[in-house]
């Protein structure tokens, strides 16, 4: 019963990651970004956050024929489902872990019997599965980035050159 609810809620992080949409500006001729990026289109990018650490950022700079202008996103908003299914998922985990010590400690059991050993194990595993899915999944406060005013009047660049830096 646990193991399909925990197959469930990860099946369910995958598909709920949050993502972060960015406009380039049509002046630009050469654009970096460091992250995991995909190209929706000719001047849009979509950044997904899903393995971002709590505090890390992401670099956006690009060159035009005005000089080279960069911003940094800031991951520092958790996702609210990974958060609720990581604290989950760790309370579980310490709870096993908590009976497993009960069973050795206070019972006079052994870690070398069935019931301890397995209890340990599994939450052991839960706990280091909620706490490495609570602090993944960050993401900026801003779902959409545009550059306001960063092209001079009629100034667009015939192609962009994209680097992905990963």
């Amino acid at each position: 019963m646990v193991s399909g609810a925990l197959v469930a809620a990860l099946a369910a992080l995958g598909c709920a990651s949050p993502k972060t949409i960015i406009e380039i500006p049509p002046c630009a001729d050469h654009v970096d970004i460091t992250g995991q990026a995909q190209r929706l289109g000719p001047r849009r990018f979509e950044l997904d956050h899903s393995l971002d650490l709590m505090l890390t950022t992401t670099e956006l700079s690009f060159k035009g024929r005005g000089g080279e202008e960069a911003m940094e996103l800031v991951n520092d908003r958790p996702d609210a489902v990974r958060a609720v299914v990581g604290a989950g998922l760790a309370g579980l985990g310490a709870v096993l872990l908590g009976g497993a010590w009960w069973e050795v400690d206070a019972a006079g059991g052994s870690l070398g019997e069935a019931r301890p050993f397995y209890q340990a194990l599994g939450g052991g595993t839960m706990a280091a599965i909620g706490v490495v899915v609570g602090i993944t999944g960050w993401h900026p406060a801003r779902s959409y980035v545009q550059w306001e005013g960063a092209c001079p009047a009629g100034d667009a660049a015939p192609s962009l050159e994209v680097e992905e830096h990963r």
